[in-house]
This record gives C-alpha cells, structure tokens and sequence, in this order.
C-alpha cells in the first residue's frame, strides 16, 4: 500500500532524527569546521537579514517557549562553568566595545528604559532593591534578605513601641562607626538619641 505524504513526511522526519541522534558528534563537528570556514560570509548574511532572522527566532521561541526554556535551563546546569568562563573572556576581549554598545543603546531608548525602569520601581522586587540599595548608600553593613524581612514584618518601634502607619515612619537604626544595623525604629526614635538613655544599645 502506497504511503500518504504525511507518513512519507513523518517517515522522513523519524529518520531525520534517528540520523542526527547517530551522528550527533560528527555533525556537531562538521558543523563547527563550517561556521569556521564561513565566518565572513554567515556574519555579512546576519547583518543583511537581521530583522528576518529576529523575526524567524521569535517565533520559534514562541512555538516552542516551554520546550526551549527547559533545554537552554538544563544546558546552563550542565555547562556553567564553560559558560562563565566564555562570558568573561569575552567581556574582557571586547569591554570597550560593549561599553560603547551600551551608551549608544541607552541613548537610542532612554525614554523606554527611563518608562521601565519607573515600572519596576512600583514592583515589590523593585520596592525591596531600592530600599537595600539606600541602606547600603547610607553605610549600612550585611544588608540582605534576611535584614530586609525582619524590617518588613516589624509593626512597631522597637523603643517606644508606636506602630507604624503612614504618619509614623519606620527607619532602619545602625551605628554610624561600624555600620551594624540595630533597631527598627520610628522617625523620631531615629531622629533622636535619646532612646539609648532608657535601653541597652544592641551590641550586634
């Protein structure tokens, strides 16, 4: 019985993988000695159709999102190292030329990246960066996530004991010598030393 050309297809497919699956190495090897070969010409055919070749890999990530997302998630585990190690060999080899990349690119999307950016800081990830990013700005020592929950779930001053609202502000108390973080306090315990007069100062 004659096959369909939808079993000839799938037949040809099957044998196509199976092929591949053989010769997996050979043909990663012939491959290689190809793009070598053809360096010049692959990169001139890249910046000819650059938007087409964009387009095409869009739209094959988005048909096989999950599936890609798995294999380039298992890939990173598998070769890390190899991976950092090519990163910055190749950061070192060309810094100048991603600096020069990167100002252009700024300067060509300011106003998309000012808009993220803006977007971001609404977020409670882009909340919770800021907020260690001033702390750090202010000289506080050991900030990280463990510092900031503790912060985020204390409802009262830690010295007079008044909850937080939007009237009372919470501060984060640090030694201004060592930069260690001490108290959790409201603006006013903050804003005055009075405090140390009436409790121990937490020697952290």
């Amino acid at each position: 019985m004659d096959m369909t050309d939808e079993e000839k297809k799938a037949k040809r497919a099957e044998y196509m993988k199976a092929y591949q699956l053989k010769n997996k190495e050979k043909r990663a090897k012939q491959n290689k000695a190809w793009r070598l070969a053809n360096k010049e010409k692959i990169k001139a055919n890249e910046l000819k159709n650059k938007a087409k070749i964009a387009e095409q890999r869009k739209k094959r990530y988005e048909a096989n999102k999950q599936q890609e997302s798995e294999y380039h998630k298992e890939y990173y585990k598998t070769n890390r190292e190899k991976l950092n190690a090519n990163s910055k060999e190749y950061y070192l080899n060309n810094k100048e030329t991603r600096n020069e990349y990167g100002k252009a690119h700024r300067l060509a999307n300011q106003d998309e990246i000012k808009e993220r950016e803006k977007a971001y800081k609404q977020t409670d990830a882009g909340i919770k960066s800021n907020r260690m990013g001033m702390w750090r700005f202010y000289g506080i020592k050991d900030v990280n996530d463990e510092l900031y929950n503790y912060y985020m779930n204390c409802d009262n001053c830690e010295v007079c004991g008044k909850e937080f609202t939007e009237t009372i502000r919470k501060c984060l108390d640090h030694d201004h010598d060592t930069g260690k973080f001490r108290y959790v306090l409201c603006y006013s315990c903050n804003d005055h030393d009075s405090w140390k007069n009436k409790i121990d100062v937490k020697d952290n």
